[in-house]
């Protein structure tokens, strides 16, 4: 285990690994140029998200989870931090996923993210937020570097319309006790499907019966229970996959969740390594 991703990717350049699985995205165009095909640049079925309590605080009005959404510019963090264009999450379930299509995106994933800062405040002023009653929000998220640049990146845009922001970095078992006790205002989660279906990501909402672990947010929906309950009894591919999309958007539109971006695997894989195959889950089993 090395901590540090940059060691990392120094140990590999001096023949002291064979693999590093998580390339910082600054080093990435230095890693092509450096270390040619060893560098494996790849999309994933993963999305990074951002969980709202909403059972409790200020998130549980669903004014401050839309306006808060509506100020994370995805574009400049998919640009500028993940450094991989493109990648800028408007829905739950990402692209390539089986049985799935084009998936739902939230009515303010059009517009410009000037027009999204300027309702992000008029929704905050209706919650009774303002200049005399700022909204303070608690950004939990893992301890790494990425994760810590992306929350820095979120907090300045939050900023932007009037939140004030602290950022409490958490070693994961603590982040995921935290969440589980309801003691969180949002925080940063990687959704990881199990397979390739668009139910492996739409279920982490499914209220009833779920674990806290799963649906981390808290959220209670009846008619979005109701749909995917239908879409569970439903043999058409088609036709299930539109009902699932009128459960996304049903979803987006109260954004318990508020998706970030889609996952990019960023590896390293020694030239004498063999039978090294991309895997869109990010799993590597060595034989």
């Amino acid at each position: 285990p090395v901590e540090n991703p940059m060691t990392m990717v120094r140990r590999f350049q001096s023949g002291g690994l064979d693999l590093v699985y998580v390339v910082p995205p600054e080093r990435v165009d230095w890693a092509k140029r450096e270390l040619g095909t060893q560098m494996r640049v790849g999309r994933g079925v993963s999305n990074e998200v951002l969980v709202f309590n909403t059972r409790r605080g200020p998130t549980a009005d669903v004014r401050v989870r839309r306006a808060l959404s509506m100020a994370i510019d995805r574009e400049t963090i998919a640009r500028s931090v993940i450094a991989f264009p493109g990648v800028d999450a408007w829905g739950y379930v990402p692209p390539g996923i089986g049985n799935w299509g084009e998936g739902a995106k939230p009515d303010f994933a059009a517009w410009t993210q000037a027009r999204r800062d300027a309702e992000a405040r008029r929704l905050l002023a209706a919650a009774g937020y303002g200049a005399a009653r700022p909204l303070k929000m608690r950004i939990s998220f893992p301890s790494t570097e990425l994760n810590r640049k992306v929350a820095v990146a979120i907090a300045t845009m939050w900023r932007r319309v009037g939140v004030l922001p602290e950022l409490q970095q958490k070693e994961t078992k603590s982040l995921v006790a935290e969440v589980a006790r309801g003691d969180f205002d949002a925080a940063r989660f990687v959704w990881l499907a199990g397979f390739s279906d668009p139910v492996a990501f739409l279920e982490r909402l499914y209220s009833s019966g779920s674990a806290v672990g799963v649906n981390a947010s808290g959220y209670a929906n009846p008619k979005y229970d109701a749909l995917l309950e239908r879409a569970q009894q439903e043999v058409d591919l088609a036709r299930r996959a539109a009902i699932l999309r009128e459960a996304e958007a049903l979803a987006l539109a109260d954004q318990p969740v508020a998706p970030v971006y889609y996952l990019v695997g960023r590896r390293l894989v020694s030239s004498r390594t063999t039978g090294f195959a991309e895997n869109p889950r990010g799993m590597y089993p060595s034989w």
